[in-house]
């Protein structure tokens, strides 16, 4: 393994992942981060396995969960980190690739160079992973792979400041991504807030009586477990499985403090 350290000091990662791109001697190229533990012996040989199983595929999305350890806030970033995942999966496998984590995501040195790399989005200090994928990827040359044994854990954020922050450097990467990405994700966000802003207002008001409300809660949870149950029991959350109400209504406040924080982000690091 040869160490290459990076001439250009610049916010983000893309100018040292650009010179070391440039050096790279070969074809795939697999990313990951220094703080990045993979699951298995077998990563890099799944993620080369889908890479290679049709010829037309030249980028692999993989994933790359957080490591579980106790308290509310690990329940909720490794749920929030599931969920994400459930959604960039399905939009890939529909044929809407719009991101990918950089953590854990493959693709070919040939396609890199002819998007030209970062160069259109390389005044965004964030995104060197999903705006990548933006430029790059088609229904026809993205492929997913969720094998347990690809699986790259991180640790995941300990200080709910820093999370947050982490988060909102995040949105600013979202803001460039395609029209169609953005009404979808921002109908998701529409109806997980529009649920409960209707359910508070229905309480406060007094318009329905409050076993109808609970019930509509009720009805709601039941739907979401239902159709997300095999995909967060594959995504490494079955634990996270009883404590969904609770994570699910944190996420609609998770959503609108994000939201909120963007609009008063400095373009920075």
């Amino acid at each position: 393994m040869k160490l290459i350290k990076a001439t250009e000091d610049r916010p983000g990662k893309k100018a040292a992942l650009t010179e070391a791109i440039e050096v790279s001697k070969y074809e795939l190229l697999l990313f990951t981060d220094a703080d990045c533990t993979p699951v298995s012996n077998y990563w890099i040989e799944s993620m080369v396995g889908v890479m290679l199983s049709k010829t037309q595929y030249e980028i692999v999305i993989g994933y790359g969960p957080m490591q579980k350890t106790s308290g509310l806030l690990n329940d909720f970033v490794r749920y929030e980190t599931i969920l994400t995942a459930i959604q960039y999966v399905t939009y890939a496998l529909s044929g809407l690739p719009y991101m990918g984590v950089g953590r854990n995501m493959m693709i070919k040195k040939s396609l890199f160079k002819s998007v030209n790399g970062y160069k259109t989005h390389q005044h965004i200090p964030s995104g060197d992973d999903d705006l990548l994928i933006r430029s790059a990827a088609t229904s026809r040359n993205t492929a997913v792979n969720i094998s347990s044994e690809s699986f790259v854990y991180s640790a995941a954020k300990t200080n709910l400041t820093d999370y947050v922050n982490q988060k909102t450097r995040h949105i600013t990467s979202a803001m460039h991504y395609k029209g169609i990405h953005k009404v979808l994700l921002g109908l998701f966000a529409l109806s997980q807030t529009g649920f409960y802003l209707l359910w508070l207002t229905c309480l406060i008001c007094d318009i329905i009586s409050i076993p109808v409300i609970l019930g509509m809660l009720i009805f709601k949870w039941i739907i979401q477990l239902c159709c997300h149950h095999a995909s967060i029991k594959r995504l490494d959350g079955t634990d996270l499985w009883w404590k969904f109400p609770v994570l699910d209504a944190i996420m609609t406040l998770y959503l609108f403090v994000v939201a909120f924080m963007s609009f008063f982000r400095k373009k920075s690091w």
